[in-house]
């Protein structure tokens, strides 16, 4: 679960450019969810622009027929949420620019992550 958010939120980034609709960005989002098996878990919320309000439009849904401008902040966040147990969602915050989009967060998203020497060595991951 957690490794389809990481890699559906770095393919959303690689998807982000002027022009493109935020139906287009959001199936983008729900191809990889649904390829790594968890595509019934998807959120139906794939992030949101960020300005005078930290959530603001567009809001990243499929309902929505927003097209990304340069110069727009948004919130990243694809999550997979699987009830009784429990989901990830990984956020990247970038701004929109002519040929794509800059990303602005700074912090690792995965900082709980073992050093690969340490699978299989009976360590447990979160």
């Amino acid at each position: 679960c957690d490794w389809s958010s990481d890699v559906c939120s770095s393919d959303l980034v690689a998807e982000v450019r002027p022009g493109i609709s935020v139906k287009t960005l959001v199936a983008a989002a729900q191809r990889v969810i649904e390829a790594a098996g968890f595509g019934a878990y998807a959120s139906s919320f794939c992030g949101h622009g960020i300005g005078l309000d930290t959530v603001e439009p567009p809001y990243l849904r499929m309902d929505v027929n927003d097209v990304l401008e340069v110069g727009m902040a948004l919130c990243l966040e694809p999550g997979i949420f699987i009830p009784h147990l429990g989901g990830a969602c990984i956020e990247e915050e970038v701004i929109v620019t002519e040929d794509g989009c800059d990303v602005i967060s700074r912090a690792p998203t995965r900082p709980w992550r073992l050093p690969t020497a340490s699978v299989g060595t009976g360590a447990t991951a979160l």
